[in-house]
């Protein structure tokens, strides 16, 4: 599903364009940021609204200049601009490099050729995306990149966010709208507001809101910790009503009003008649099956295993889910096509299911605060029985029904109801005991190499995650790619007899068998033989970094347990065996125990992870059980010769 950010300071290599000579001391810039590739000068978005046709229409003029720092200059030579055919338009592009001299001064070389042309930019097929790129020429330390353009929006449900900084400190960032008062415009300013300064601006038939920042740090560590929606300072606009003609006309004037937008997408889709084929094959995924539930599972698992997922954008298309029968015939489509599908095949096996919009958990919004396309860029079918919601993802693959996509956990789920009416659902965090691994070992002692047999279960999204990441391995290359997965001890560690259940029939869980033996493992001193029974260190490495500014955000909660058997050679018994160790936090923590029976030793490790984010004030904690967990590790257990 589209996704309208076509962020106004991710444009950051674009305006001296029109002036002689920029002015700006570059030996104190340099020393300021001298780990910095480039600084941002100027970033400006001037926004106008206006009624034409009846109808409001957005233009705004784009200008920024960037000023390269170092010898990675060249690295800001290709830029793009992209937009939408339908909905947008970009022109009157100027670019130009300034270039420093010998004698203090700067040369402008203009770009004199600008291109264009489709993109298939991110994997994703484009049928009316445009792509505007050009080259900035000769770029070296102390150039300066300038850009500046015109953007048109052509419908009024859509804005662009500006953002005041991103991955370089900026100077001087400014946004201002100006609007007639026939238009009612809101908007939402999200990170840190602190930041920037607001003006407002009212003459006779208009008013101008602005927004200044100056001498703002660089947000690149939030956005590579994949937190810069929720904290790079940004405002956010929508248009809620306008009148034209003595007519008030809402746009986005509640969620309400959303829902009517987005209800013009489906209401083809939900008030046609069932298509022969697609009932048909309804039919076939459904044969003989009486119960609803099963009829359910059937169908959605169809859809996943049986309709490739390719993202398509193309401006409204980005929204307007294509026909369920065209679907079936080209086995592909993107998410609102297999949600088109599997509504129309739900819909002709006589099960009532529902249209879903929904934002993936990257997106910070709220449809409550933010009644606009921005906050949603994912579409999914809703089921409900028995009183509780079922999140059906056809994209997803492995993915067990009554478990949501782990991206949509926590987030608001808009259900379409009827033409008039819907509700808002927030999805729920899959229980952790639900996505777990366990992990069963067997223990042999062969002079110095510990062999040993294994049993692995995955369940939940745990297990969803093995099938997407094993699930095509060729079964020419099962062996030497699942033995990646199921090594033990240390690099010496060789797998084999690997064999598996569940991989393709979405059960509860999916089963592992195999082999293993690790040379050199123990270690024999004079009578005593030393073994290390943590054979998997989890959380080894997840130690928080102290430099780390945002939350950390996982895909789901989970528990993992690796019990370990370690059958006691014959004539040796055990001369030390390790305390239990553990850690209970109120959202993490972890077990191990070590216990004797017959001539066995019996380790379990048991951990577990019930949050979806770890904020800043839990990291001091968590690094606390990381380096407890860490220290029991290093434990070993003692046999001696009788």
């Amino acid at each position: 599903m589209k996704f309208f950010i076509l962020l106004g300071a991710l444009c950051l290599f674009q305006s001296f364009v029109v002036i002689a000579q920029p002015k700006f001391n570059f030996s104190e810039i340099k020393l300021k940021f001298p780990h910095e590739d480039a600084y941002v000068l100027n970033d400006k978005v001037e926004m106008n609204i206006t009624i034409e046709n009846d109808k409001p229409v957005i233009v705004s003029h784009i200008s920024s200049d960037i000023l390269l720092l170092n010898e990675k200059a060249s690295m800001f030579t290709n830029k793009s601009l992209y937009y939408y055919d339908e909905t947008e338009e970009i022109k009157d592009v100027e670019a130009a490099s300034y270039i420093p001299q010998d004698n203090g001064k700067y040369k402008k070389v203009n770009v004199e050729k600008i291109n264009t042309q489709k993109p298939l930019k991110d994997g994703i097929f484009y049928d009316d995306f445009k792509e505007i790129y050009f080259n900035f020429l000769s770029l070296k330390e102390g150039a300066v990149s300038s850009c500046s353009y015109t953007q048109k929006f052509k419908d009024p449900h859509f804005f662009d966010p500006f953002y005041f900084a991103y991955s370089f400190p900026v100077r001087s960032s400014e946004c201002s709208v100006t609007f007639p008062k026939e238009v009612s415009l809101r908007y939402v300013t999200k990170g840190d507001t602190s930041l920037f300064q607001f003006a407002k601006k009212e003459t006779k038939n208009a008013i101008t809101y602005t927004w200044t920042a100056n001498n703002l740090r660089s947000f690149r560590d939030e956005k590579e910790e994949g937190n810069s929606m929720r904290y790079c300072p940004h405002v956010i606009f929508y248009i809620d009503k306008y009148t034209s003609n003595t007519k008030e006309v809402p746009v986005l004037s509640s969620v309400n009003q959303l829902y009517k937008w987005y209800y013009g997408h489906i209401s083809d889709l939900v008030n046609a008649p069932s298509d022969v084929n697609v009932k048909n094959l309804g039919d076939s995924i459904t044969k003989g099956i009486t119960d609803e539930t099963e009829k359910i599972k059937k169908i959605y698992y169809w859809v996943q295993d049986n309709i490739k997922y390719i993202a398509f954008e193309e401006g409204l298309g980005g929204f307007v889910p294509r026909k369920a029968d065209l679907i079936c015939s080209r086995r592909f489509g993107d998410c609102k096509d297999k949600a088109s599908l599997l509504y129309a095949l739900f819909k002709s096996a006589g099960i009532k299911s529902y249209f879903t919009w929904i934002g993936t958990r990257s997106i910070p919004y709220s449809y409550y605060e933010l009644p606009s396309p921005i906050v949603d860029n994912h579409m999914i079918v809703a089921i409900n029985q028995k009183q509780q919601w079922y999140f059906l993802d056809g994209t997803e693959k492995g993915l067990n029904l009554g478990f949501p996509s782990s991206f949509i956990q926590g987030k608001e789920a808009l259900i379409s109801i009827s033409p008039d009416s819907f509700v808002i659902v927030k999805v729920p965090a899959v229980d952790k005991s639900r996505n777990f691994k366990t992990d069963s070992l067997v223990l042999n002692i062969a002079d110095n190499v510990l062999n040993g047999t294994g049993t692995s279960y995955f369940g939940g999204l745990w297990k969803r995650d093995v099938v997407n990441g094993l699930g095509d391995v060729p079964v020419n290359k099962q062996q030497e790619e699942f033995a990646k997965t199921f090594y033990y001890g240390n690099n010496k560690c060789k797998t084999d007899s690997i064999s598996f259940v569940g991989m393709d029939d979405y059960s509860d869980s999916l089963a592992f068998r195999y082999r293993f033996s690790i040379s050199e493992y123990v270690r024999k001193v004079d009578k005593k033989l030393f073994v290390n029974l943590h054979l998997k260190k989890f959380w080894q490495d997840a130690i928080v970094k102290d430099d780390r500014k945002t939350e950390l955000i996982y895909n789901y909660k989970y528990v993992n347990t690796l019990i370990s058997v370690l059958n006691i050679p014959k004539g040796y018994s055990v001369s030390q065996m390790p305390a239990n160790s553990d850690f209970a936090g109120e959202n993490f923590g972890f077990n191990i125990t070590y216990k004797k029976e017959g001539q066995q030793i019996i380790v379990k490790r048991y951990v577990y992870f019930d949050e979806l984010e770890k904020h800043s004030s839990e990291f001091q904690k968590w690094n606390d059980m990381v380096a407890k967990i860490n220290d029991a590790y290093t434990d070993v257990v003692v046999l001696e010769a009788k």
